[in-house]
Parts: structure tokens; sequence; C-alpha cells
């Protein structure tokens, strides 16, 4: 067995342990052990790796992680046009591949007052055609209604982007979407080129480097009109930079002309197309992963199939999947897009295929913990609007939202503050 070496001052890489005679955080150098073999079990307890530190801060990564959706229903706050004895929902549903709208006519006995009696009614008249009917049965979409307070809320298994993008209501109902109200819905963040906007933003160095790097037909990233600003929301592909594309002619000489000729030039604007971090301001600027995940993870649901379930998986995983006495249940959140960018920062693997070929998942690999690909969708726990929330998108390499009813990668995280 090695000497292992233990640290005060934590960096990147360096495994963390659990001290279990003091229940106390420990930090274990990455370069004094080769594997577990070399730590006393007894002793012990195996938490993960640090991502990074800020002064006292100290971002942990869990050994575990997995793929989770966001959220697995949809919802909708409804209401009811006065006097109305029935109400039309047009919902898309699988038996058509979600290609069109399908209506429903669902109709009550007394005309609807906005009232607790008329509000039942119309509750009970819903949940009595969605137990009956296709698509809306348990073993479908399973459809609920529900009184809440003073208003009527529908829910749904949330399975398929069009749902949320394509049902709507009429003739005595009205929809609007509700789900997870708590969380604010921000698409902003600031790049190196003073730039702002939503997705497009660098996320992984080495990943989108590998991917913008070949020429590309779609005008998003190779330009089909001239460039007059650095201010660019997406990268451009390399050719279409040098203006050497099969695609299109060249439309990027003023990027050239601020950024230099050749590869290196191009290396400057995809520099130019990184968040500015540490930032105050927009997603980037963003501290709330631990508030919105224990909100998420406390959420729960039931429907006709199911009873009292966690509506937000990924957020319910990382609160509640690390079980270590140093880092309890209650230590541990969903990253933000902060933290996201933080873990993926340095990470090769993926555009590498060897899990020693950055610090991050070589410690991770030592530990005989679950690797972090460049090349992998990681969820953050900020939302992006109504229906999507940002993650990592490892296709590109850059920050973009994705629907909540997708399985990304969570990877719980803790907040750790030395002494």
């Amino acid at each position: 067995m090695s000497k292992i070496q233990f640290t005060r001052i934590p960096n990147r890489g360096d495994a963390v342990l659990g001290d279990l005679t003091t229940g106390k955080v420990v930090f274990l150098r990455q370069d004094s052990f080769s594997s577990t073999a070399d730590i006393d079990n007894t002793r012990y307890e195996i938490i993960g790796v640090v991502a990074k530190r800020e002064g006292k801060k100290v971002l942990i990564v869990y050994k575990t992680n997995a793929s989770r959706v966001w959220s697995k229903r949809y919802s909708y706050k409804l209401t009811v046009t006065a006097g109305a004895t029935s109400g039309t929902l047009s919902i898309r549903q699988s038996s058509d591949s979600w290609a069109e709208n399908h209506t429903h006519t669902i109709t009550w006995t007394n005309a609807f007052a906005d009232d607790a009696e008329h509000r039942t009614e119309v509750v009970a008249a819903l949940n009595t055609y969605f137990a009956a009917n296709s698509p809306f049965k348990g073993t479908e979409q399973d459809w609920m209604a529900e009184v809440v307070g003073s208003e009527i809320h529908l829910h749904y298994s949330y399975v398929d982007w069009r749902q949320a993008n394509y049902n709507t209501a009429s003739s005595g109902f009205g929809l609007t979407a509700n789900l997870l109200p708590e969380i604010p819905a921000i698409a902003n963040i600031l790049r190196r080129h003073g730039g702002t906007g939503g997705e497009g933003v660098i996320s992984n160095w080495y990943r989108a480097l590998a991917y913008f790097e070949n020429d590309n037909s779609s005008a998003t990233y190779n330009p089909n009109s001239d460039v007059t600003s650095v201010k660019r929301t997406y990268p451009i592909c390399l050719p279409g930079y040098l203006g050497t594309s099969i695609y299109q002619s060249d439309h990027c000489a003023a990027l050239r002309a601020v950024y230099g000729e050749g590869r290196e030039g191009w290396l400057k604007f995809m520099a130019s197309c990184l968040p500015v971090v540490p930032s105050d301001w927009g997603n980037m600027g963003m501290d709330f992963g631990m508030k919105w995940t224990k909100i998420m993870a406390a959420k729960r649901f039931s429907s006709q199939s199911m009873t009292n379930e966690p509506l937000c998986p990924a957020a319910y995983y990382c609160y509640n999947t690390p079980n270590v006495q140093a880092l309890p249940v209650g230590k541990w959140h969903m990253p933000t897009v902060k933290e996201v960018y933080d873990i993926l920062g340095g990470v090769v693997y993926g555009t590498v295929n060897d899990r020693n070929a950055d610090i991050l998942n070589a410690t991770l690999n030592k530990l005989g913990a679950s690797a972090i690909s460049n090349g992998t969708h990681v969820w953050s726990s900020s939302r992006y609007n109504s229906s999507y929330a940002w993650f990592a998108y490892g296709n590109f390499g850059f920050f973009s939202g994705n629907y909540m009813c997708v399985s990304h990668l969570a990877v719980p995280v803790s907040l750790y503050e030395l002494a």
C-alpha cells in the first residue's frame, strides 16, 4: 500500500474522502495514490473528486452519475369560460408519431362559474374522460386534473417535445404552461467577445474544436452572408472562417481582420465564444443550484397510474443519491450552468478515448467511479424557458436548452467550504 498524502489546499483532480473517525471531509492528492487499494476503507469513505477550488469554496463532484429526465410531467393551468358546459383539448399522441393534433371535447352538466363547486365538477368530468379514452389513459399519457387552491391544473406524462409545443385548448378551455413556476427561466450568457444570448456559448473547448474543425453545411455554423460583428451567437466551423468551405463562399473576412488568418486566427475567434467566468451577470452569475435542486427534489405527483412519485428525477437523483457520512443527503445538488462549465472545463476524455486523458477522469478512474465525457449531455439545475432546461450539448461542445422530458447526465455536486 502506497503512502497516501492529504492536502488542505485541494486542486482540480484531487480525490475527496470522508474520514470515518472524525466524520470530516479530507482531500487526497491525486498523485499520491494509484487505486482504491491504496485507501484504507476501514478509515475512509470515497466521496468523489475536486472539480474546482475558488478561494475557500471547493466544488466536489460525486463518484457516480446517471442519466435522468429533468421532469417526468408537463403541466398547465386550465381556465374555463364562464357559463361553459364543455371544453376542447387538442393534443398530440404517439399513434401517428406525434404528427397531428387530435381534438377531444369534454362535457359536464352545470354552466361553469369560478367557484369551488364548479371547479370540482369540471375536474371530475375531465378525470372520468381521461380514464376512459386514449391517449389520456393511465397506460398511455396518464393525464390528470386537479383542483389546486382556486385553480384547475392538468398534468401528463411528458415523453415527447411536441406535447409541450403543440397541445392547445379551445371552445370553453384555455391552457397556460405552469410547470415549476418557482424555478425562473433565464437564457443569457455573456461571451468574451461582448455578445450575449442563449445557446451557443462554448461549454467544453476540446469538444467544440473537434466538432467545428470540420466543414459544415448549416448556415448557423457556416454563415451564408457577410459577418459584420464579432458578437456571434454560435461558433463558426474552420473552413467557413477561412473562406474555404465547399458549402459557402467566403463571408468571414471581417472576423479574420480582427482575429487573424489561418487556424491560429480561428482559435482566437473560438476563444471569443467562451463564456465570461467568473461573472455576476446572467446564467453564469446564478448560484442558486442548491435552492432550486431542493425545491425540485421535493416535488411529488400522483396520477392515474402513480402515487407520490418524484416529479424531477435528475434533481431528485442529485439531491438524494449521495449517501456518505461526511457529506450526507442535503449537501448535494444538481449543478448550475457555471458549475457544469467548471466540471467540463478541462475534460478531454470523449474527444480522446482514454479515461486518463484529463486529471478529473484520471482520478475518477482510480477511484472506480463514473466517468464524465465531454461528449455527454449534462443537465444543469437552471431553466431555459417554459419547457427547456440548460444543458451542456456534448455533440457540439456548447451550452443549449433542451426539453425537460429528455434524459441527460445528472451529476451530483457539493459546494464545500474549507475551514
